[in-house]
């Protein structure tokens, strides 16, 4: 795949994820209706086989980056020493890191936004539930239409700032209408700014050490947003569930404004495919 078109490769393989995370709970509702519980089970271990099928079908694909293989103790130290070390690619993990914990906390607490603020019932709910993914599919198009931004450093503070935004105006609003709109509008720029690191990410980092500064994304988003969720419900507790993922949100935006004064090469560094220019991060 030519670099230049990784934006747009990482945006369309968003899309099709979240396009089926849409579409597969209403096929799986339905075929429950039609067939039964376990047939629904049945076709859902059936449809891995496409999966494995395509993966078979894959050509080309290289096996190693080169370099002497090491034990996985050895890489995790290096890939952790390497970010530790480069302050351009530091600050993009801390402020994943900062975003997953804080800026997804307020998923978890849609339940009690849907029934004890805005008067919603189980289908209320679920269509706040599904807004996100409906604005991440939304995103993923335009961002692959884009093709591939230089400053994509300051697109991604920017759409940090407007997530906190959309997550602002839903613990103020009480029109339903309303909260489905920004919660749209959370989807779309929650994509813009993970899509954007990813991209810097594999851009910047050399190749020998992609694959492991990559692999702590998936530990700062699957790893810690629980976390963020478990602070998030002990602070509701205390002042409420408006205040506290109004707090989340806050803590977001303070990071990206944190990142506009501490780290402008975030921002000033043109991140394109097969250069690096402007105010080229160095290791700090």
């Amino acid at each position: 795949m030519p670099p230049e078109a990784l934006t747009s490769a990482l945006a369309l393989n968003a899309a099709a994820w979240q396009g089926s995370s849409l579409l597969g709970p209403a096929a799986a509702g339905i075929t429950i209706a039609a067939l039964g519980l376990p047939a629904a089970f049945f076709l859902n271990a059936a449809s891995f086989l496409a999966v494995i099928g395509a993966l078979f079908l894959m050509r080309d694909v290289p096996e190693h980056t080169g370099g002497r293989r090491t034990g996985i103790l050895h890489a995790l130290v290096a890939g952790l020493s390497y970010v530790r070390a480069t302050r351009f690619v530091l600050t993009l993990v801390l402020l994943s890191a900062a975003s997953n914990i804080f800026g997804r906390a307020y998923q978890q607490l849609l339940p009690v936004f849907a029934r004890d603020i805005l008067h919603q019932g189980s289908a209320g709910l679920g269509y706040m539930t599904a807004a996100p993914g409906a604005g991440v599919v939304v995103a993923a198009v335009l961002v692959a239409a884009m093709g591939d931004v230089g400053r994509k450093g300051l697109v991604m503070l920017v759409a940090m700032l407007l997530f906190a935004g959309t997550v602002l105006g839903l613990t103020a609003t009480r029109s339903f209408p309303v909260a489905l709109l920004l919660l749209v509008g959370s989807g779309i720029t929650t994509f813009i700014f993970q899509t954007m690191t990813m991209t810097m990410l594999q851009l910047y980092v050399p190749a020998k050490m992609r694959g492991r500064v990559l692999s702590l994304l998936p530990i700062t988003g699957q790893g810690l947003a629980p976390l963020g969720a478990l602070l998030a419900g002990g602070v509701a507790e205390r002042i409420g569930t408006p205040a506290s993922v109004a707090l989340t949100a806050l803590t977001v935006a303070v990071c990206a404004a944190i990142a506009f004064v501490v780290a402008p090469s975030v921002w000033r560094t043109r991140v394109i495919a097969q250069e690096t220019t402007s105010a080229a991060p160095s290791p700090a």
